[in-house]
């Protein structure tokens, strides 16, 4: 169920450079929510494609410039997955601090109510502040080859946006989509989706871990109802901390002890901040309860465990007094789209000293990007 809320987490920062590769041949919106202003919001929108190639912003960047219809269609952990392939693609950008662009006397908008066309000139005649310096925007795309030299590009670009609010969207989802590289094939390692990768937090928002093990359980075992237990501990404390109900401390506990001393929580709690801007209709959520219909199951993976959870078309939650199937509520708050829901999901974990903890640090460690 928690296809786009664990896509954020595993793959949280993407956004493909090829909306900007090209010279100025953009499909794009802009960091929305921010500006109410075209060429401002372009500027941003540039800026925020630059940085992410460069590894300084991520998916959740850029999937917040984008209205809340584009969001719901994607996956940012596929974004993510976009990303860093354009990075791979690009090396000679990592690590470039780009902070501004400058379009001139001419860029140009129209407005047709809340509809804004935005018209972009083309990288010659755009200059990019990179590394405290103003360069010709075509001489630096050349220079990191994200342009042929050989490429003309004298016509300028137009960005379809939307007034919402009073703050500019890009609309146009297909850039959005194009930004995106499906997952491979699941292997071991958890996927986004259902409440994958479960842990049974302790309450204590330290490395306590999950919750205490039932009776019999013994240190390094994984029972049916420790399973269940985490699955369940895991959706709550994951959902909570994307609506601000619990903290990053709280998500942090349900990692291995290996995994917590990786991040600090200032970082993942800025992360969390990330999230929770694209989810806004979580604020304030809390859920009272999980039940999986006794679907969780777990099998010994090397030295951990695999715990398996159900599609959320099969399972419940218990929100605000109400008792509601886990993918309809999904739905109502954008964590999942309509075809979404029937798949389970894996998610791999640990048991220390009879707890159990999530085993995959790239999950904490990628919301700290």
């Amino acid at each position: 169920m928690l296809n786009r809320a664990l896509s954020l987490l595993i793959g949280l920062f993407v956004v493909s450079a090829v909306a900007c590769g090209g010279g100025g041949s953009s499909g794009g919106a802009l960091s929305g929510g921010s500006t109410a202003d075209p060429k401002a919001f372009a500027q941003q929108y540039y800026t925020t494609i630059f940085s992410a190639l460069a590894g300084s912003k991520g998916g959740s960047d850029i999937a917040a410039l984008y209205t809340q219809a584009c969001r719901d269609d994607v996956k940012v952990a596929d974004i993510t997955r976009g990303i860093e392939d354009q990075r791979s693609q690009t090396p000679k950008i990592k690590g470039a601090k780009i902070d501004n662009v400058d379009f001139g006397d001419k860029f140009k908008s129209t407005k047709d109510g809340n509809k804004i066309t935005a018209s972009v000139p083309p990288s010659k005649d755009s200059r990019i502040h990179v590394d405290g310096k103003w360069m010709n925007a075509r001489d630096y795309l050349v220079s990191i080859e994200l342009q042929d030299k050989d490429s003309v590009d004298n016509d300028p670009t137009d960005m379809d946006l939307e007034l919402v609010d009073g703050k500019l969207f890009a609309s146009d989802c297909s850039e959005l989509q194009s930004f995106t590289k499906a997952a491979t094939p699941p292997t071991s390692t958890p996927r986004a989706g259902t409440p994958t990768r479960v842990p049974t937090t302790s309450g204590t928002p330290t490395r306590s871990g999950t919750s205490t093990p039932t009776s019999g359980s013994t240190s390094g075992s994984l029972s049916s109802a420790d399973a269940n237990a985490f699955a369940k501990t895991y959706f709550i404390t994951l959902v909570g901390a994307l609506g601000g109900t619990k903290s990053a401390q709280d998500f942090i506990a349900l990692f291995s002890p290996d995994c917590q001393k990786q991040v600090k929580v200032a970082d993942v709690t800025s992360g969390l901040g990330k999230l929770q801007g694209v989810f806004p209709k979580l604020k304030g959520t809390k859920i009272d309860d999980v039940d999986f219909n006794n679907k969780v199951t777990s099998k010994k993976d090397g030295n951990g465990y695999i715990i398996t959870v159900p599609g959320t078309k099969d399972f419940k939650v218990k929100v605000g007094g109400q008792t509601l199937n886990a993918h309809d509520w999904a739905l109502s708050t954008g964590l999942e789209t309509a075809s979404e829901g029937s798949n389970t999901e894996d998610t791999d974990v640990t048991v220390i000293n009879g707890k159990v903890y999530l085993s995959d640090c790239s999950i904490l460690t990628d919301l700290t990007q």
